[in-house]
């Protein structure tokens, strides 16, 4: 038997794309009952989008970001009666989240202002790319659009050329697992006081608290962080090296001069650990170009498994560098991400691409349901949770009120 630790949690959801899906997927995977309101008139352009996909990207976005839900009903919101219907539902819920365009929340009063008097005791969670308050608040954009507003672009890329290293990194994942940090810390603080609260979570606030570091150069000298490549202001050598065999790399990161020592013996050249360009951390780091060229000559004659195996036997942070599929067969990722309970049996542990990223001794949560399409249970809900006549259900249906 598994144990839910959120179990008799109620949470609503308007959330859409990856950030609010992975937020409520979340609380969901934990045992709260999850509410997943959508509309085909635009609820989430990544369910109902007319692009074409491949079909793992439509796996995803139909099934991954949003599983465990209890429920999927559609309604049409632009409708008096289906605003009224929502309402009805959000009076019972202990949870609300919304990551829509704050001026989308206000057009369709799904504020704050709008919510609480329904249930005073709700906590409410938005996700918006600037947040709800300050001069950037109307802001509109997505996660990789945010990055280079919050500044992490500018600090990603090579000096030489000046040329941005990936622009692929999306934030929306982190932003959902932030988001249910902020909402369980509203839920403890409910269960203390019996208030609710609204968590206002910012795709800008939590981008610039990754880049604290920089924040605090700047702040401090009033000077830009300079390109760096795949260079380190602590570590030398830090970087990524040829390996033997087609495309094929590893990354090594060396901190101490202990682990200096270690990889110059799996070198079986520990002389270089006294030799006087690389005695030292600034020594490596003044003398770098010649540290990669040493490390370059010895990688490339390896394979790279075979590199990264004795590079760790040494104690020095080394590790292959893997594609997608690598890291997909790879057996301690599949034994990790397959590692959990499934209680869907539409789906096998070999078809799951995420699982759950925290392990709990006690209380573990479990895949409990995978991603269903919009509206499936509309006739089930709302004759059993709001008591509506099936035949009234089904006239909603023909009258665009359920869409």
């Amino acid at each position: 038997m598994n144990d839910f630790p959120l179990a008799g949690l109620r949470v609503v959801e308007i959330s859409q794309v990856w950030a609010g899906p992975q937020l409520c997927s979340c609380l969901a995977d934990m045992g709260a009952e999850v509410i997943r309101v959508e509309s085909a008139l635009g609820t989430d352009f990544g369910r109902f989008s007319k692009v074409e996909r491949s079909p793992l990207r439509a796996f995803l976005e139909l099934h991954r970001h949003p599983r465990s839900r209890d429920s999927y009903i559609s309604i049409n919101l632009g409708t008096a009666e289906g605003h009224d219907l929502f309402r009805e539902i959000v009076r019972t819920a202990d949870v609300f989240i919304c990551n829509i365009a704050p001026r989308a929340m206000e057009k369709l009063k799904l504020t704050y202002e709008h919510i609480r008097p329904l249930r005073p005791d709700i906590v409410m969670a938005t996700i918006s790319a600037a947040g709800l308050t300050g001069p950037r608040k109307d802001l509109v954009g997505f996660g990789p659009s945010v990055n280079a507003v919050a500044g992490s672009d500018s600090l990603v890329g090579y000096p030489e050329t000046g040329d941005l290293m990936s622009s692929y990194w999306d934030p929306d994942p982190v932003m959902g697992v932030a988001g249910a940090y902020g909402v369980l810390l509203a839920i403890y603080h409910r269960q203390a006081t019996g208030e609710g609260q609204l968590v206002d979570l910012s795709f800008f606030e939590v981008l610039t608290g990754l880049i604290g570091e920089a924040m605090l150069e700047y702040q401090m000298w009033g000077r830009l962080p300079a390109l760096r490549g795949n260079a380190h202001p602590v570590m030398a050598p830090h970087g990524v090296y040829r390996a033997d065999g087609d495309d094929a790399w590893i990354s090594i990161a060396v901190k101490t001069d202990q682990e200096w020592r270690g990889l110059c013996k799996a070198f079986q050249r520990p002389e270089l650990a006294d030799d006087p360009r690389f005695r030292t951390f600034d020594l490596r780091r003044k003398n770098r170009a010649a540290l990669h060229a040493l490390i370059q000559e010895w990688s490339r004659q390896r394979p790279p498994d075979e590199a990264v195996k004795l590079l760790q036997a040494h104690g020095v942070a080394a590790a292959r560098v893997m594609t997608v599929g690598d890291a997909f067969l790879d057996p301690h990722d599949a034994y990790r991400r397959t590692n959990i309970t499934v209680l869907d049996n539409t789906i096998t542990k070999d078809q799951i691409t995420y699982g759950i990223p925290w392990r709990l001794t006690r209380t573990p949560g479990a895949l409990r349901r995978m991603g269903q399409p919009y509206g499936i249970d509309n006739v089930r809900f709302f004759t059993s949770m709001l008591g509506l006549p099936e035949s009234r259900v089904q006239d909603m249906a023909k009258r665009d009120v359920l869409k």
